[in-house]
């Protein structure tokens, strides 16, 4: 009952809009009553080229789950333990501002999966007491959300085909790009003029990447103001 509860207060936490704040993951779950929101983010297409989006799904037998939102189906199917759960109530969508702020991590092996090896994971919810990350497969054609717990599986990933459960790898974890503050940022004269060039072409992808200085060793961000959906 506890543990019900607590999955309960997770879920409703994960309903705040952490707002346009690039100190923060920069995501948020609005409810889904069935309509796509502007700004959902999808995991990928179906075998008919339409999008397929992230959800998370409360159960109270089952806790808080990753799902994949299916529009044309009208539901939210996510795996729990050995059964899918098609859901059509109680159900969040994945949102953001920046499309372009999510990135998918790939795993190798299913059996040595940690969340610290990856930076800035987005949290799918709990299962049996224990944090549940957004996994990504390919399978027939199609993008389909899973899920992977702390430490991992050696099966791999479990993801709902149907009403079966199939396990693959490797397989993507979702995380976000938090922005880099300028103050860590070290310009060089060709990044400059790299970063001028594209801000005066059509752009699609008008990004500006920052290669980090010594306050942010190792790392590659995107510059937020320069992102386009």
């Amino acid at each position: 009952m506890a543990l019900s509860v607590w999955s309960l207060l997770l879920f409703f936490q994960l309903t705040l809009v952490l707002g346009n704040n690039w100190n923060c993951a920069n995501y948020y779950w609005r409810d889904y009553f069935g309509t796509i929101p502007y700004d959902a983010i999808p995991v990928g297409k179906d075998h008919q080229g339409d999008n397929r989006y992230i959800g998370l799904v409360y159960n109270r037998g089952y806790e808080l789950l990753p799902a994949n939102v299916l529009p044309k189906e009208g539901i939210a199917q996510a795996t729990a333990y050995t059964s899918v759960l098609n859901s059509t109530e109680y159900l969040k969508i994945l949102c953001g501002p920046y499309k372009r702020a999510f990135v998918w991590f790939r795993v190798e092996n299913p059996s040595t999966f940690h969340s610290s090896n990856y930076p800035n994971l987005i949290p799918g919810g709990s299962e049996v007491g224990k944090k549940v990350f957004i996994t990504r497969v390919f399978y027939n054609g199609e993008a389909i959300v899973g899920k992977m717990h702390e430490g991992g599986n050696q099966l791999g990933t479990p993801f709902p085909v149907g009403d079966t459960i199939k396990y693959t790898y490797p397989y993507e974890v979702l995380g976000s790009m938090p922005f880099i503050r300028e103050s860590c940022v070290k310009w060089t004269k060709a990044q400059v003029q790299e970063d001028r060039l594209r801000s005066s072409g059509s752009g699609s992808d008008r990004s500006r990447v920052f290669t980090a200085g010594p306050l942010c060793p190792g790392y590659r961000r995107v510059s937020p103001e320069m992102y386009t959906n």
